[in-house]
């Protein structure tokens, strides 16, 4: 009975935080659409996503440039307040109820098949090769259908953070050690460098395994490292030899090696640097940028200093693989503004606006004429090493319901981590529920 009377309070609490999330985001949309022939004053463009501190210096820039004729209003959705799910959630729920207040809204790449009802088709401008201005894998996943509904705004690659000061201070032969971490360490030579410390090593390596879309990257890169070919088919099944040794691997890094706390299933990506930063983490997952966007904060000051990354590890005689991130721009299709908002998107396209975003929020550029600029590569030549690792990217399955099936992945794959069921259960419920098509409230 007390059992049954805390999961209800805990829907209760959960509810009632997802409302507040959902009137935080309407809240922002105060000002009523007017139409355009009636307007005296700028138009006003609405532009949900997370607005870093580089999104607000292109976004500054873009208002001053058109002072007086256009102004984009920023709705904030801070990665630090909402995981990625929670955005999805916010925005569907929004875009549902639109009436034209929401002009522009970033997407997860993978996001762009399930939000293309609500995107107004784009199409390039005249004499515009699209294929020769961005890079073809943030542009293969602006088009849903064959129509292009989005533009790249950036991409990520998964990567390996790790602390050169802590590998330095615990093996003598860091050296040849980072070479190795550099080329892709083999999994079994990260677990070989974990059982050498000599004591408790529970934030050796760590990854984010938050009930989210972050620990699906984690678990379909160890797949695709197994099996590159692993999505092909129409039909999806996970109750599979590779995705039971990819599940378990996993599994195993919390509960039989303990390289990393059970509590890294309360972390999504940004809590899981932070929680690396404050407990002596060697080794994490992670997306570029962090470095980038937590340079000034003064208690991780001297840590940064040490942090380098490189390739995610790679299962032996199996090549190094990572899942690509990043996000894309959708202008809604109820908006009243079209023109002016497609306006803004071509403006984050503009070399000098690539080159802020990198530089003050470490976003990697979809423009490729930005890693081929030898004076921007000059000053920061880890954006070809950065390239060498998108080379190595592969996308998530590009499906309509995949939205879905990673909410169905991520419970069961977490659930798994935490020792509630075993790996081939999670696996067989996780394949059931997915093909039945089914949707669950959690």
């Amino acid at each position: 009975m007390l059992g049954r009377l805390r999961q209800y309070t805990a829907i209760v609490i959960a509810l009632i935080i997802f409302a507040s999330s959902i009137i935080y985001l309407f809240w922002q949309l105060t000002e009523k659409k007017v139409a355009p022939a009636a307007r005296l004053n700028p138009v006003k463009i609405y532009y949900a996503d997370n607005i870093s501190s580089a999104h607000q210096l292109v976004l500054n820039a873009f208002n001053q440039t058109y002072r007086g004729k256009i102004e984009v209003v920023p709705i904030h959705l801070p990665f630090s307040k909402f995981s990625t799910n929670e955005r999805k959630e916010l925005l569907a729920r929004a875009l549902r109820s639109n009436e034209g207040e929401l002009d522009i809204f970033a997407v997860d790449l993978i996001w762009v098949p399930r939000f293309a009802r609500w995107a107004e088709p784009l199409s390039p401008r005249i004499n515009q090769n699209l294929q020769n201005i961005f890079l073809k894998e943030a542009l293969k996943s602006c088009y849903y259908e064959n129509r292009l509904v989005a533009l790249p705004l950036y991409i990520d690659t998964g990567l390996l953070y790790y602390r050169k000061d802590l590998l330095r201070h615990y093996f003598s032969d860091f050296e040849a050690i980072e070479k190795k971490i550099l080329k892709s360490i083999s999994w079994n030579e990260l677990l070989d460098l974990s059982r050498r410390l000599p004591e408790e090593k529970g934030a050796f390596f760590l990854y984010s395994a938050k009930n989210f879309e972050g620990l699906v990257c984690s678990f379909i890169e160890l797949i695709l490292n197994l099996d590159p070919n692993y999505f092909d088919d129409d039909v999806l099944s996970f109750d599979t030899g590779t995705a039971q040794k990819a599940l378990q691997f996993l599994v195993d890094i919390v509960q039989k090696e303990k390289i990393a706390p059970i509590s890294i299933t309360e972390n999504d990506e940004y809590r899981t640097s932070i929680y690396a930063l404050e407990n002596k983490g060697f080794f994490w997952r992670g997306w570029p940028g962090f470095k980038t966007q937590y340079s000034a904060t003064p208690r991780f000051e001297g840590m940064l200093d040490n942090l380098a990354v490189a390739a995610l590890p790679h299962f032996k005689k199996e090549n190094p693989i990572s899942v690509f991130g990043g996000w894309n721009l959708m202008i809604s299709n109820k908006s009243l503004y079209k023109k002016e908002a497609r306006m803004f998107i071509d403006f984050f396209h503009k070399a000098e606006n690539q080159k802020i975003m990198y530089e003050n929020g470490g976003y990697l550029p979809t423009v490729r004429a930005i890693y081929a600029d030898s004076v921007f590569i000059s000053n920061h030549s880890e954006v070809l090493y950065y390239q060498k690792l998108l080379a190595r990217g592969a996308h998530r399955p590009y499906r309509v319901n995949y939205t879905q099936m990673s909410d169905v992945l991520a419970y069961y794959v977490q659930r798994a981590i935490k020792n509630e069921i075993s790996v081939g259960e999670a696996l067989k419920l996780a394949t059931a529920e997915i093909n039945s098509e089914k949707v669950l409230v959690r």
